[in-house]
């Protein structure tokens, strides 16, 4: 006998016919023989360090065991090894293939089981004898009977044949007509149904889950219905097309094509769904086709299923469907089965509930004493065999008068009368399974330990979905499609508990075997509580399906929740409504998006063009000198101010009339004819000293009159600065020169002439004795003279263009910064070098002491400012954050904080520049470099950030055409000042701290002005230009 030939005989003489512990030991030495074949044979197609793994896991176990290589371990050893190496997942990997099937197996099973059996003496359980037969069929299906049948030969002989019989006990299952000779203790009510059905056209057999009812209906009244046409069907989840399916096979009650069945149910379905009265016409074709049957029977077996598992729609539907049967003129009876805690559902249809009168429905009970002995013993007499003394009545006893008992009872017995001995069923055997009360779960908990952790969460997961959680009633079991469980591991758990009679299936479903087993075994209960808002919220999702409606709201939000959490549980119909629902909502968005942004965009046209008229009538105002009148009218044409229309887009021609109407009004704006590269205050603030190409101009604060043109230079003007007594002023030009001019009267006083290369800027040190000057292409600063324009000193070292000098603040050092990535410190008497600050990995863009002069802080190009002792040139602190060139770095007038200001390019992936898109400025911890604050809010490079003279405010200026202030303590944008069409370079208070000037590519600086009620005044506070 080959293996294969074994296999088979194991199944069809052993264990078929109760040879429990031989059949156990067959497969448990044929298993045990399987593992070390793979071992042995296939080692060799695994890969180095799987075999290496073997091969140490060999010696070690030799040491501690009998065995002394592969060939002599036991099965306990030979699971340990592959348990260990991971052989199953190594050879899978080699061939190619995912064994599934053998990780759902509980190994450690395999091991406890050997001993007791093999050495031990002791009898197989029928759960233990089926999970061993289970094992040697997963390792069959999956390595193939070639790769472990070498040394599989047995001797026929030495086993023994046992009798044949069918066991008489349904266990979970409920008798049919086929068990009607095995169907006891309901003849009285067998034959009061049978009068009933013979009178009436509507009986309903009520009772408690497990009492019965289909067993009496199908194994007691249907087989007595001689010369009848019955046409039966469950309700499940699609309740009329059922009933259309089972009056198609009642019309014809022969074998048809399938494909022309499907599609006659399918018309039948839709026509009756449409029509109910058109059941009529059905009726009398199958009477007509069945004449020579007496009556006609419609039995409707659970027709609980109608309210649990479908939609309100296919209630309607239904009991339109029956009660047009129940009024047929046929000689029809119509018999439903029900649960009794489903009577309420019954009622909600007033009149379907009229068919419930008393003398129209059966009340099934417990079985009565002798009725329950005939139930339990005959079914055994009829085979020869027989209980020991005193059982059935001990079974009877423990059993007791609860409702729905029936299924453990049968149960038991199944159990039983597998582990008989010979003929008999003993008192030992019944006390082995635990007795009524213990017999399911313990058969149960045996098939659930046969898994692995693997194979026990799939069973937790196949059980919830076969559940259907009750909502005021109990729950009950569901049809499922075997469709829906489309994974191998799902299929391989269907399989196997199919097997342990768990759980039924057909061609295309799957059920739990028994509402029994749902109330009984606990893990059932616990997962079920555990599982039910789930559960819930999944049977409710059906209704949606069923209707074809999609979610939307808090339903789709719920959904959308529950598919994160449990992805593998959620159907693929039901991820495919999630999915069209969140589809569908985002097409109505972008719709109404799309809507939206057309109305705006008609709306915005046409506010462009009311905006454009308004903006030109403020021009024909000031043309008129009305400048509050054009004021007025820009307002209105611009966003936020607008009284009609506060979102109205921007027009910058009404920002252009509003800035020269508050310059007509209130002077405070000043009017240049090229950009302003440059604007400061006179120290006691009541000038204004800008720069603007070859010239500077000198504007009274008060009036806004120009006072005075500085002209002489025959280039541009880069900057100018005041003297600390503000009695003179020296500019810097592109004409490599400096010029030194009265404040008052204008007139130029000297030029500084020594420097090869434009002067890029000029300033006065704190006591006004002198001026230093930087150059860029020369590479050197000079001081000079401030009286007499003599040239002092000059400042050489640095190797690349300087860009800018500021002196300490005692007036003895200057610090310079320069395009060599340095800074260097030189004595303001001597000219003597210092220090030189290294540690910049790119140009140092700016520097500036602290209040106190004991620090110096500098800005660079590779995105660090930092901070350095002024008297050893020692780098303190790094002030890492921005993404972008620094800019200027600034010292807080109390000298605790520094601020920066970025924006610009950074290293890109290839090598090249790209933006940074920083366009920030951050404050600093002047102490301990952390950083504080983050002013964001512009949309352009920021070039200069400077506190306000009592430190409460920084003002930022930005390439994105505005200046913004900010709160110093909070980081909060109190104002933006807008007006601006180009870049803004710089942005400074006044000594007061009550006014900011600004300077511009678009050629006018402004003052600043507040808003107050959607008008323009001035004010103290420098709020918005």
């Amino acid at each position: 006998m080959n293996l294969e030939q074994h296999v088979f005989f194991i199944k069809q003489h052993l264990l078929d016919r109760g040879g429990y512990t031989v059949a156990a030991k067959e497969c448990i030495e044929i298993i045990e023989h399987a593992f070390r074949q793979l071992l042995l044979r296939h080692f060799g197609s695994l890969d180095e360090n799987t075999q290496k793994k073997i091969r140490d896991l060999e010696k070690q176990t030799a040491k501690g065991g009998r065995g002394k290589s592969i060939q002599d371990f036991t099965l306990g050893q030979l699971l340990g090894i592959i348990r260990d190496s991971d052989f199953i997942n190594a050879w899978g990997k080699a061939k190619n293939k995912d064994f599934l099937s053998i990780r759902l197996l509980n190994f450690d099973e395999l091991t406890k089981l050997r001993n007791p059996l093999i050495h031990e003496g002791k009898q197989a359980t029928p759960e233990q004898a089926q999970f061993l037969y289970y094992s040697l069929q997963l390792l069959i299906e999956s390595f193939g009977i070639k790769n472990l049948e070498k040394g599989s030969e047995l001797n026929i002989e030495t086993l023994p044949h046992l009798v044949k019989l069918d066991n008489p006990y349904r266990g979970l299952e409920s008798f049919r007509q086929a068990h009607a000779q095995q169907f006891f203790g309901r003849d009285k009510e067998i034959e009061a149904l049978k009068a009933w059905v013979m009178q009436r056209s509507f009986v309903a057999v009520i009772g408690n889950s497990g009492s019965g009812k289909s067993s009496l209906v199908f194994a007691g009244l249907i087989p007595k219905l001689n010369d009848w046409l019955i046409v039966e069907c469950r309700p499940q989840d699609r309740a009329v097309y059922q009933l259309a399916a089972a009056l198609i096979d009642g019309l014809y009650q022969t074998e048809i094509n399938q494909v022309a069945r499907f599609s006659e149910i399918r018309t039948l379905t839709t026509e009756l769904a449409k029509d109910a009265t058109l059941i009529q016409d059905v009726l009398v074709r199958i009477r007509t086709q069945h004449a020579q049957s007496k009556r006609f029977l419609v039995a409707i077996d659970q027709f609980e299923e109608l309210y649990t598992l479908n939609s309100p729609t296919e209630q309607h539907q239904f009991i339109a469907l029956l009660l047009q049967m129940v009024q047929s003129s046929q000689p029809l009876c119509v018999l439903i089965t029900l649960r009794a805690d489903f009577l309420t559902a019954v009622l909600n249809h007033n009149e379907f509930a009229k068919l419930f009168d008393t003398d129209r429905h059966k009340l099934l009970g417990n079985l009565g004493n002798d009725e329950l002995l005939a139930a339990i013993t005959q079914p055994l007499t009829a085979q020869g065999l027989r209980f020991e003394e005193e059982l059935p009545q001990r079974i009877m006893r423990e059993l007791g008068g609860t409702s729905g008992q029936l299924p453990l009872l049968q149960f038991t017995l199944q159990q039983l009368w597998e582990q008989r001995t010979g003929e008999l069923l003993s008192h030992l055997s019944y006390e082995n399974l635990g007795g009524v009360s213990l017999a399911l779960a313990r058969h149960a908990d045996a098939i659930y330990q046969g898994f692995s952790e693997e194979g026990q969460l799939e069973i937790r997961c196949l059980f919830i979905q076969l559940v259907q959680p009750g909502e005021g009633t109990e729950d009950t079991r569901k049809v499922a499609e075997l469709s829906q469980f489309d994974k191998a591991a799902q299929q391989a758990v269907i399989r196997r508990l199919a097997d342990a009679r768990l759980l039924v299936t057909s061609e295309h479903n799957v059920e739990v075997t028994h509402e029994a087993l749902i109330r009984y075994w606990k893990p059932v209960r616990d997962w079920m509580q555990e599982d039910r808002p789930f559960r819930v919220w999944q049977e409710g999702l059906q209704r949606y399906l069923q209707d074809n409606t999609l979610l939307s709201g808090a339903a789709l939000a719920t959904a959308q929740e529950w598919l994160e959490k449990r992805p593998e549980e959620i159907r693929s119909d039901e991820r495919a409504l999630i999915e069209r629902s969140v589809e569908k909502i985002a097409q109505d968005q972008a719709e109404k998006e799309r809507q939206t942004r057309l109305l705006k965009e008609h709306l915005d046209k046409a506010l462009i063009t009311q905006s454009l008229f308004l903006a030109d009538l403020a021009r024909q105002a000031m043309e008129n000198d009305k400048p509050a009148t054009a004021m007025r009218l820009a307002l209105e044409a611009l966003s936020e101010y607008s009284e009609t229309y506060p979102n109205r887009p921007f027009v910058a021609h009404a920002y252009n009339w509003l800035s020269r109407g508050i310059n007509r009004q209130f002077q405070g704006t000043f009017e240049h004819e090229t950009s302003v590269s440059h604007a400061v205050f006179s120290p006691d603030g009541t000038r204004l000293l800008t720069t603007s190409g070859m010239q500077a101009f000198v504007w009274d604060m008060k009036t806004g009159q120009l006072l005075l043109t500085l002209q002489g230079h025959s280039d541009s003007v880069n900057s100018a600065a005041y003297s600390p007594d503000g009695t003179r002023i020296v500019t810097a030009s592109r004409d490599a020169t400096a010029r030194v001019w009265d404040a008052l009267t204008g007139r130029e006083i000297c030029t500084l002439q020594g420097h090869e290369s434009y002067v890029k800027s000029a300033i006065y040190s704190p006591d006004g004795t002198r001026i230093v000057t930087t150059a860029s292409y020369d590479k050197t600063a000079h001081v000079w003279d401030a009286l007499t324009g003599q040239e002092i000193l000059t400042l050489q070292g640095h190797e690349g263009w300087v860009d800018s000098a500021v002196y300490s603040p005692n007036g003895t050092r200057i610090v310079t910064v320069s395009l060599d990535y340095t800074a260097h410190v030189w004595d303001a008497l001597t000219g003597q070098e210092i220090l030189t600050l290294r540690g910049h990995e790119r140009a140092v863009t700016s520097a500036a002491y602290s209040p106190d002069g004991t620090r110096i802080v500098t800005a660079s190009m590779d995105k660090t400012a930092r901070v350095w002792d002024a008297l050893t040139g020692q780098e303190i602190l790094i002030l890492r954050g921005h993404e972008g060139w620094v800019n200027s770095a600034t010292y807080s007038p109390d000298g605790r904080q520094i601020v920066t200001a970025s924006g610009g390019w950074k290293d890109g992936e290839d090598g090249g520049w790209e933006d940074s898109k920083d366009n920030t400025s951050r404050v600093w911890d002047a102490q301990t470099g952390q950083e504080i604050l983050t002013l964001q809010g512009h949309e352009g490079y920021v070039y200069s950030a400077v506190y306000s003279p009592d430190g409460t405010r920084i003002v930022t200026a930005s390439q994105d055409a505005t200046a913004r202030v900010w709160d110093a303590q909070t980081g909060q944008e109190i104002r933006t000042l807008r007006g601006h069409e180009g870049c803004v370079y710089s942005a400074v208070y006044s000594p007061d701290g009550t006014r900011i000037v600004t300077a511009s590519s678009d050629k006018p600086p402004a003052c600043g002005m507040c808003r107050r009620d959607r008008r323009f005044s001035p004010c103290k506070g420098i709020q918005m230009m």
